[in-house]
């Protein structure tokens, strides 16, 4: 009898292991997908013309990363070092693919913004410094239904 419940006092203790690594792995990907998240919907609110959020000349997402990673490196969290780099990784992923898009963009034979709202006439867009989450009404035939970011 006591093999048994050895056993299965055995098997509770692995399932609650991984169960608290899945955890740790859920709370991980909401970290750094909600960071990406806000970074984005800050730079689409609260961006310039070109889509550009800055503070002194850096931008605040990579600005936040590096002083994220930072910090967890140095360990001002503790043992919560780990979520400071989540965020930095959030901070940085939003980076990279603004970054990534705007390089594609220009690289494009076609005008990046009119592909970015889903134009299917993929017709050139005016003026190279556009902003592409901004694009106006006029850029394709259902610019309202593609470009939520635009208000009509």
């Amino acid at each position: 009898m006591t093999s048994k419940y050895e056993k299965l006092k055995a098997r509770v203790a692995t399932m609650r292991e991984k169960g608290q690594e899945a955890i740790g792995t859920v709370l991980q990907t909401v970290e750094v997908g909600g960071t990406a998240f806000g970074f984005g919907f800050m730079r689409g609110k609260m961006g310039d013309a070109q889509g550009d959020l800055d503070i002194v000349g850096i931008p605040a997402s990579l600005g936040t990363a590096v002083a994220m990673h930072g910090l967890g490196f140095m360990g001002v969290f503790g043992k919560h070092s780990e979520h400071a780099h989540n965020i930095g990784d959030g901070a940085l992923a939003e980076y990279g693919a603004v970054q990534g898009m705007r390089l594609g963009a220009a690289r494009s034979e076609f005008g990046g913004a009119a592909r970015i709202a889903g134009s299917h006439a993929r017709r050139r867009v005016a003026g190279s410094n556009q902003n592409p989450f901004a694009q106006n009404a006029t850029a394709g035939f259902n610019s309202r239904v593609a470009n939520p970011f635009v208000r009509t």
